[in-house]
Parts: structure tokens; C-alpha cells; sequence
């Protein structure tokens, strides 16, 4: 067993020198409960300060926990959280002598081998770990335990593997029982996994397997959502994040973006209900059929968002005399995040929020159109998983592209879009 003292992480020695005990699961419960309470109340008081310090606070809390002699359910619960302030390799090799004691505990040796693959993407080029997974014999255990729906982020392959573990894939998920998972994956991980089956090289090959994953998971989502009901805590209570995350999966599911339909399709329909801009007021965007809309989903906490301004800015100069309406999409966030300034806290007071958006657009000198939307930026029925996110719209009111960079094209390749379906509308 290896002495991680040097790591600062943890103390596996105990004051007479001998090795410290096992943890046990409540020790590790109390450990992430810990971290998850310290960062929210750090974030209420300062935003930017507790990114600054999640390392540092996972570092220091979990000091006595000794990370080599974890079971490897212990592991992979708090692995995700450990990937964060611990050296990869270290978390490696924890994974690895879990796997040594998997007698007592198969179930969880299973699991740990699919946080392996993950952890070993890039080196295991045989996916051997993955491989293990499959042949394990509880892996059909291991996706209707607590760690299965979590398992779907492991499978999003290359095209190539795609096709060689695609039969096994459906086979463990389709294993899942719908009326007994204790919860159910994020939008994010079932995406990237559509994404694969979805590659042009394979996706004939591989349509009908979609198909019935696909169905599969809307049955896991729907079944786990009823189960679910928000307990009207604070924004980092684990019951309230997983109702919201169980809305935000079953909308997708059952929306166009997650069967590969929402381009060429008409938008979904949005509501608005603030908006400030050159083309408000607008309460939805059926009131702008007839023009070309470019959707640019953002946030005022968001860098990535806020250095893309130039290039609106710019856009939206150049089609001033157009039938072209461009606008910021965001949404009540609880927070709102001056450029260069830290973020103030208003999760009671939306409508401080909204007056503090008058002030932001006047001093970032936004000239194109700012909307809150009535439901979350990160829309699930635009198959938005991370902002800034683009999505133009032509004036039949059909989406023609999706999931674009606003910074991340030229602004000669997004006129050229925009200037082909305006003349498709003359």
C-alpha cells in the first residue's frame, strides 16, 4: 500500500506509526457532505472565491481519509470529487488495489472498473478495462445499483468502438430495470452517447440499436422523476438537483434534439419574459416569424460568453437594416457576475436581477437584444449542455443550425449562413 502523507490529501498513519483502519461509509458520506456544504455557503458569499479554493477545500477535508484503503464503493462515490484534488495516478492506483478486494464487494469491483476506463481513456487503447466490464459477472448488478446510470458516461466510443462494444452497450442498458433504478444519468452523458451512435461512418449500422436505447432511458427517466419531488432546500440539496436534473433528462428525451431531429425542425417555442433590445418587445418567438433569429444562449457568470461579445457586437452592426434579430438568451441564475467583479448573490430577488441587466448592457455596450427566457439557459429541448451556445433560426421559424460557438466560427462563415437563408426568405 502506498503512503499518500506527501500528497497533503490525507494522513493513512496514525500517531503510533501503524496504518489507519478502513474508512467506513459513513466517514466518507460526511466527507463529500462536508465539501458539498463548505463550497455552497463559500459560493453564496463569494462566487469567484470558491472556484479559487475547490482544491484547496477538497484537499483539506479530506485529510484523514485514507484513499488506498477505500472499498471501491467507497472509491468510486467519492472518486469524482478526489479527481479534483488528487493526482490521477494516485486515484489510479487506489482503483487498482480496490479491484484486489472485490471478494467482499463484486458489485463495486464492477463499477470501479468503468471508472478505470474513464480514468485510463486516453492510454488503454485495447479498452481493457471496459472489456472487464462487460464479461464481469455482475455487471447487470452493478447498472441497477446505485453506480448504472452513472455507467452511460463511459460509453460514448469512437465510431470504430462503437460498432465493436455497441451490442454489449444495449445489452447493459437495456438490463436496467425501469420501476427499480435508484437514479438516473445525466442529459450530458446520454447526449455524448447519441453523439457516437449518431457518427456518419456508423449510423446506419447502428439506427435501430438507437432507437431502442433511446426508449429505454425515457422509461428510466420518466420512472424516476415520478419518484422524485424538490424538498425546497438550498441550490446544493442533492433531492432538489436531482428533480431538476430528472426534468431536465426526460424534456430532452422526449424532444427532438435527443432523436437527431431538432435541425430542419420547427423550433420549440420560447417565452420571454423580459427583454431589452432593438427588436423588443417580443414575448415569444413565434413573434418574430418572418426573420432570420440567431439564438446565442449566455450568462454573466460565463468568460467564454462575455469574450464573445465583440463578435455580436459586430454581427449585429452589420444586419442593423435586416430582417435579422439576435439575442442574448439567458435566465434567472440567482447571481449576477459584473465583468471583472465578483458575483452578487441575489438568489431571492429576481427582480434585482432583471434591474441589474439594464445597468450591464449599458456598461458592456451590448446593441443586440438581451431576453430572459421563462425556462433554464441550459435548454434541453436546444440540446444546450454548455453556454455560449448558437442556434439560428430561419424565418419559417425552422432551426438550421445548432449547438454553434458564437466566437468559435469566423464572422465570414456565419454571415454566410445567415445571408443564405435570408435570401431563401425573399
Amino acid at each position: 500500500m502506498r503512503n499518500l502523507l506527501a500528497l497533503g490529501v490525507l494522513i493513512p498513519l496514525s500517531a503510533s506509526g501503524t496504518h489507519v483502519q478502513t474508512p467506513t461509509d459513513v466517514e466518507v458520506f460526511n466527507c463529500i457532505r462536508s465539501i458539498q456544504i463548505r463550497y455552497a455557503q463559500l459560493e453564496k458569499e463569494n462566487f469567484t472565491e470558491a472556484k479559487r479554493q475547490f482544491r484547496a477545500m477538497i484537499r483539506e477535508t479530506a485529510r484523514g481519509l485514507n484513499v488506498a484503503e477505500l472499498t471501491p464503493y467507497q472509491t468510486i462515490l467519492i472518486g469524482p470529487l478526489l479527481q479534483s484534488g488528487l493526482p490521477q495516478g494516485d486515484l489510479k492506483d487506489a482503483l487498482n488495489e480496490a479491484l484486489d478486494r472485490t471478494t467482499t464487494d463484486p458489485e463495486h469491483g464492477a463499477a470501479a472498473l468503468l471508472l478505470l476506463h474513464s480514468l485510463n481513456y486516453w492510454d488503454d487503447l485495447e479498452r481493457t478495462y471496459l472489456d472487464r466490464f462487460f464479461q464481469h459477472p455482475h455487471m447487470v448488478a452493478t447498472m441497477n445499483g446505485w453506480f448504472g446510470p452513472r455507467a452511460i458516461n463511459a460509453f460514448g466510443l469512437a465510431p470504430r468502438e462503437m460498432i465493436r462494444f455497441g451490442p454489449h452497450i444495449e445489452r447493459a442498458i437495456l438490463s436496467i430495470n425501469p420501476n427499480s433504478v435508484s437514479n438516473s444519468p445525466g442529459r450530458s452523458s446520454v447526449a455524448r452517447l447519441f453523439e457516437a451512435l449518431d457518427h456518419p461512418d456508423i449510423a446506419a449500422e447502428t439506427r435501430t440499436r438507437r432507437r431502442r436505447i433511446h426508449d429505454h432511458l425515457l422509461k428510466i427517466a420518466r420512472s424516476r422523476l415520478s419518484k422524485l419531488a424538490p424538498n425546497g432546500g438550498g441550490s446544493y440539496q442533492p433531492q432538489e438537483l436531482q428533480f431538476i436534473g430528472g426534468v431536465d433528462l426526460v424534456e430532452y428525451l422526449e424532444g427532438p434534439a435527443s432523436r437527431s431531429e431538432l435541425t430542419g425542425r420547427q423550433a420549440p417555442e420560447m417565452a420571454f419574459l423580459w427583454q431589452r433590445g432593438p427588436d423588443a418587445p417580443f414575448s415569444k418567438l413565434l413573434d418574430l416569424r418572418g426573420k432570420v433569429v440567431v439564438l446565442d444562449f449566455w450568462a454573466t457568470w460565463c468568460g467564454p460568453c462575455v469574450a464573445t461579445f465583440p463578435d455580436l457586437r459586430e454581427l449585429q452592426t452589420h444586419y442593423a437594416d435586416d430582417d435579422v434579430v439576435i439575442i442574448g438568451v439567458t435566465s434567472i441564475q440567482g447571481y449576477h457576475v459584473p465583468v471583472g467583479q465578483g458575483a452578487m448573490i441575489l438568489k431571492d430577488d429576481p427582480d434585482r436581477e432583471l434591474a441589474l441587466m439594464e445597468d450591464y448592457i449599458t456598461r458592456n455596450d451590448i446593441n443586440w437584444n438581451i431576453a430572459f427566457s421563462t425556462r433554464s439557459v441550459i435548454e434541453p429541448r436546444f440540446d444546450v449542455r454548455g453556454i455560449p451556445h448558437l442556434t439560428i433560426i430561419d424565418a419559417q421559424g425552422h432551426v438550421r443550425y445548432n449547438g454553434l460557438h458564437p466566437g468559435g466560427s469566423s464572422f465570414e462563415e456565419k454571415t454566410k449562413m445567415i445571408d443564405a437563408l435570408l435570401e431563401e426568405s425573399e
